[in-house]
């Protein structure tokens, strides 16, 4: 019987489905920011968001895999999004969240305000959709789309959220010469990758007050600490622990998606 070797836990559902044509084996390892897994014949690797460099074939119920390092890697692809991810919008919805608790820390009001998307996929779709029921101006830019020019939505928009994908063309976007166009007290709010936005360009922008506010979704990677850069900026920002997409509905549904994949794989 093939083993799936998995490095965090499934939703029971997937795993009651998982464990009706492979072994489940626990391999959780919180202490190692980094597993390294040798190969086992038919053996196949399980992972949430714990980073993998192995060179066996990994499943992942994520999105964004760049924290994975394997020749096969099986995620959420474009059929996902398009059938079953068009019924999860918990990140959205997380994003909304952000945005209403920066605007009331900097007593924001939102309707009229300007809104600038950039990444125009499931998530940023769904969030510039849902700008609609706030009567905000919504701008969006998106690098492979006919959308709004990226320096003008940078200077005009009141608010900016961050939906793109961390590769080389976006590590590091949203840096110092960003920040410099900026409206004064603007708002910024990043559910993507950490390393989107450049950490040292953030904190001289939240010093001088030239950012209002800002907020992300993944507190532990700041290369400054957690809790320093909370006691330093906690009045102007929100740090919450990648909790975007990690509700119910979405981890049962994502992780059964998964598990699809895995049957089929060993089919």
């Amino acid at each position: 019987m093939p083993k799936i070797l998995l490095l965090d836990e499934p939703h029971p559902k997937a795993r009651k489905m998982m464990e009706e044509f492979a072994e489940c084996q626990n391999v959780f390892d919180q202490s190692k920011p980094f597993v390294i897994t040798r190969a086992i014949p038919g053996d196949i690797i399980y992972t949430q968001l714990t980073p993998i460099k192995t060179n066996i074939p990994v499943f992942c119920p994520c999105t964004g895999i760049d924290h994975i390092e394997a020749p096969n890697v099986i995620y959420l692809d474009d059929e996902w999004k398009q059938n079953e991810g068009e019924l999860v919008t918990s990140t959205a919805e997380h994003t909304w969240s952000l945005i209403l608790q920066l605007a009331k820390m900097n007593r924001m009001q939102l309707r009229k305000k300007i809104i600038g998307v950039i990444g125009i996929g499931r998530i940023g779709w769904m969030v510039y959709k849902y700008a609609k029921a706030f009567k905000m101006v919504g701008r969006i830019y998106n690098k492979n789309r006919d959308a709004y020019d990226f320096e003008k939505l940078i200077k005009q928009s009141d608010i900016i959220t961050l939906h793109v994908p961390l590769n080389s063309e976006t590590r590091g976007m949203i840096s110092k010469n960003e920040f410099a166009m900026m409206k004064p007290g603007a708002l910024l709010v990043n559910t993507s990758r950490a390393e989107i936005v450049n950490e040292p360009a953030l904190m001289d922008a939240l010093e001088s007050g030239t950012l209002g506010g800002y907020a992300d979704d993944f507190y532990h990677n700041h290369e400054s600490g957690r809790l320093k850069f909370m006691s330093k900026y906690g009045d102007k920002v929100i740090l919450t622990d990648h909790i975007g997409g990690n509700c119910l509905e979405a981890r049962e549904a994502t992780d059964i998606y998964i598990a699809q994949k895995m049957r089929e794989w060993f089919k």
